[in-house]
């Protein structure tokens, strides 16, 4: 029976329940979207990252560049090893019909010469050809832009001797073996083809040598203890080598977690609007039925029955809401996963995870709507009978707690205290707890303005009087406003200065790579070419670290302190009581990113599985870098050797001299040291690189705070709405008396307009204070900063969406039926 009375009062107001229903299946939506956009490209970097390594469980490099092909057939004698691959690369240029106009940059191939092309260490799924064949293998974006075939010779020149090597197979994209999507990004990104290394050798001056062996270990045998007798043989063998653990770390080349969570407060803002949305409505519904509820109570019902009432309309409206925001969901997680592939211009196929993202959203849609009808339950139990059949009118004017004004206040004063995550949310709240009193004051303001306009004097009047309502729903134009101003000041400041952040820790005007390593002779053949200021030497070690969440890999830098001086590779973020030196030995710096992973705090030491042993570090200091995205550290070059056990570097910077062009001087060194030099990157390419992922992220937010703004829409018509309905008959008395259906068209639009705002004006002023936080803290290295004009935009967004959302309302009041006219 209860469950009918409940049906019963849910279909007896259909436009209020329906836009309810609404406002929760886009709250769900939203967060299902979000959710599984994060999952879905998780599991995507994950998976590609674990392909890169397929079965391997151990890695074999040198200490010194490359080590001789016999230590291959050590490792297959060692007990324990189930199969081993090698692996070595060449550089080679690349001579095609109708791209002689390409430049040097563009026409440059790295060639991956491997001991077996039928090995599951190096796991890639060949789709045409035959993978026993010797010559080319090429992805299928590779062979389509390079316009060849099966069976097409592919003209090579490597070491400056000319070669016409056949493609023999195709293999599916992979980010592993991730090459250009286009002849303009070729320019940076070089080109990969995978061959034999004996089809390898015959072509090239390099033979019988290897730069990495990789190493799958018997299933029943223990992965440590085949190490420990890798590296035994090794020793016996005196060759130059380490080994180390195979490591699947996505964090090397991916920072998203900002972007993460960024998404996260969008997907939660929705279903928050969603559950305030609901509580308006709920909350209304218990005040119109006050005496319906006493008269129950008169006949017998229990404050608990009462309850269950009420649980059961929620229910109806939050299960009916998930399901159809659940299905809606689904389709927008599709449109938003499209989103950021395209925004990072992944071409690769994805499978969409929905797991996750589907108990997530269904479990909150559920449970944050019960939790949000809390209050307006425990209101519609305790309702007093006597007072509600003498039709005491029950009033919504808010009534403003000393002790709310004083939370609201300490909360913003915390926020500056912390600059974490947490110190937004303080800020949020604060400022949700202070907007009643906002709402009165601008509510006051606005009749001193408008005292001449009867209607409008009328319209705010009502205002005042719902003004619980009307703050509540002014909140969430506030948090709207807030966000979008918040979002596009971050994305527009991080794209405005972009070229001045990455250029202020690039080392230089470009970065080099040799095909080998770099010996003494290289460098000064380098310095010495006209054009180039002077160059130097970067030290990269690989290493493995133990996180709370596993093993992580990440590589250590060794820089030249005097160079870093000039040429900064990082700023400092937070250091101890003195600054930081790079050759004290036993300490280093982290990236912010790599800080943040590790979980621990500056002072503190940190155990890296160095090439040469494992060995403990002290972080001195925390430093914004852009190598590997600040998933690195850095110490003194002159510690590699002691401290790390490496002796070469294949990683240059080079400063030019002033007017030198970029670009011409990348040309002249890949055609005059292209022999040497495996890849070049320009100061500019590298800006250019990074700035191609703004335009589809900056029309991903603004999709979602479209979603979430359109869902404030939603509030705003069904708090109006309901408005309205409680006041038909005095808009139809207005009517019978002569009142014009324009005047009060105005009165509900001024109704809408103290919303708009008060939402506007409030959701400014907290939108400034979220960029104050972050220009205060350390998540971001950003300055106060914000784009007026946006600003104005967002602001006539925020009017737009009131006004439109205030109109049905008012024609609905509009257009009441005048009461008919009794003759005596």
């Amino acid at each position: 029976m209860f469950w009918k009375i409940s049906w019963h009062n849910f279909k007896r107001k259909p436009l209020r329940s329906f836009l309810t229903l609404l406002g929760i299946a886009v709250g769900v939506a939203s967060l299902l979207a979000v959710i599984s956009g994060i999952t879905t490209t998780n599991h995507f970097v994950d998976q590609q990252t674990q392909k890169s390594l397929g079965k391997s469980d151990l890695i074999i490099r040198s200490t010194d560049g490359t080590f001789s092909d016999q230590v291959l057939n050590e490792v297959k004698k060692v007990s324990g090893v189930q199969q081993a691959l090698g692996l070595v690369q060449q550089s080679a240029r690349i001579h095609l019909p109708g791209k002689e106009k390409a430049g040097l940059a563009a026409r440059s191939v790295q060639l991956i010469g491997l001991s077996r092309m039928d090995s599951s260490l190096l796991p890639f799924k060949v789709i045409k050809g035959n993978p026993n064949a010797s010559g080319l293998f090429l992805s299928k974006t590779t062979a389509r832009l390079w316009e060849v075939k099966l069976g097409d010779l592919v003209h090579l020149e490597i070491d400056g001797k000319e070669h016409d090597v056949p493609v023999v197979a195709m293999f599916e994209d992979a980010m592993f073996l991730d090459g250009p999507n286009s002849w303009k990004s070729a320019e940076r990104n070089h080109w990969r083809a995978l061959l034999p290394k004996d089809t390898l050798e015959k072509m090239s001056e390099q033979k019988g040598e290897l730069e990495v062996v990789r190493v799958q270990v018997v299933a029943s045998e223990k992965r440590q203890r085949v190490q420990q007798a890798l590296e035994e043989r090794m020793k016996q063998q005196n060759e130059s080598v380490y080994t180390e653990v195979a490591v699947a770390d996505p964090r090397q080349n991916n920072r998203l977690y900002e972007l993460y969570l960024l998404l996260l407060g969008l997907g939660g803002t929705g279903l928050i609007i969603s559950c305030m949305i609901l509580f308006q409505t709920v909350y209304t519904n218990i005040t119109e039925r006050e005496r319906e509820f006493a008269a129950m109570k008169a006949l017998g019902s229990t404050p608990e029955q009462i309850q269950g009432i009420v649980l059961r309309e929620v229910l109806i409206l939050s299960g009916m809401g998930t399901l159809f925001g659940t299905l809606l969901g689904i389709l927008l997680a599709d449109l938003l996963q499209k989103g950021i592939m395209n925004a990072f211009h992944i071409p690769l196929d994805y499978q969409l995870q929905l797991g996750t993202a589907l108990w997530i959203s269904v479990t909150l849609g559920i449970l944050l709507p019960l939790l949000a009808s809390v209050l307006p339950v425990r209101r519609a139990s305790r309702i007093s009978v006597t007072d509600a059949l003498r039709n005491r009118r029950t009033d919504l004017r808010h009534r403003f707690s000393k002790r709310r004004i004083w939370m609201g206040l300490i909360l913003l004063v915390i926020s500056l205290f912390d600059f974490t995550l947490s110190s937004f949310v303080s800020a949020i709240l604060g400022a949700y707890f202070l907007i009643p009193v906002a709402f009165c004051m601008i509510l006051h303001l606005m009749c001193l303005c408008f005292k001449h306009r009867v209607e409008y004097e009328m319209a705010l009047r009502n205002a005042l009087r719902q003004s619980q309502r009307f703050s509540n729903m002014a909140a969430i134009l506030m948090l709207g406003i807030a966000l979008s101003l918040f979002m596009s000041s971050v994305i527009n400041y991080q794209e405005k200065y972009l070229e001045r952040d990455v250029t202020a820790v690039f080392g230089g005007h470009m970065q080099i790579w040799a095909e080998r390593f770099f010996t003494e002779e290289d460098m000064k053949v380098l310095r010495e070419k006209k054009g180039i200021k002077n160059v130097t030497q970067v030290k990269e070690a690989p290493v493995v670290w133990q996180s709370k969440k596993g093993l992580r890999q990440m590589s250590v830098l060794g820089v030249d302190p005097k160079w870093h001086q000039s040429h900064p590779l990082f700023t400092l973020q937070r250091v101890e009581r003195k600054t930081p030196h790079l050759n004290a030995k036993g300490t280093i710096l982290l990236g912010d990113y790599a800080f943040y992973e590790w979980g621990g705090k500056v002072g503190e030491k940190i155990r890296l599985q160095t090439p040469s042993g494992e060995k403990a570090f002290k972080v001195t200091g925390v430093v914004n870098t852009g190598f590997d995205s600040g998933y690195v550290g850095f110490v003194g070059r002159d510690r590699m050797k002691e401290e790390f056990g490496i002796t070469y570097a294949s990683r240059g910077m080079v400063t030019l001299e002033r007017n030198q062009d970029p670009k011409a001087m990348k040309e002249a060194l890949y055609r005059d040291e292209g022999k040497q030099l495996m890849q070049i990157n320009t100061v500019n390419e590298e800006v250019d690189w990074q700035r191609r992922a703004y335009p589809g992220i900056s029309l991903l937010f603004a999709g979602l705070l479209a979603v979430a703004m359109g869902m404030t829409g939603i509030g705003i018509v069904n708090l109006l709405i309901m408005s309205v309905t409680e006041r038909i008959q005095d808009y139809e008395s207005m009517r019978a008396i002569g009142v014009g259906r324009f005047q009060i068209y105005g009165m509900v639009i001024g109704e809408g307009a103290v919303i708009g705002v008060t939402g506007i004006l409030v959701g400014s002023a907290l939108g400034l204070w979220l960029i104050g936080l972050i220009a205060l803290s350390d998540m971001e290295n950003m300055e106060f900063f914000i784009l007026w004009p946006q600003w104005l935009i967002i602001c006539l967004c925020g009017a737009f969406v009131t006004l439109v959302a205030s109109l049905i309302p008012a024609f609905r009041a509009g257009n009441v039926s005048l009461p008919p006219t009794r003759l005596e």
